[in-house]
């Protein structure tokens, strides 16, 4: 799982915890396309 997924699944998770009722999928596809948007890189902070 590359990091962006892995910053998706996070991001829905969290959503679904505060709104149980949330569709996942749906949930998951717009967030999906907004994140593509963007470069995620880890940051080291150690």
């Amino acid at each position: 799982m590359n990091l962006g997924e892995q910053v998706l699944s996070d991001l829905v998770a969290a959503l679904k915890d505060l709104y149980p009722n949330i569709e996942v999928e749906n949930t998951k596809n717009k967030l999906s396309t907004v994140l593509s948007e963007y470069y995620i890189q880890r940051v080291d902070t150690s």
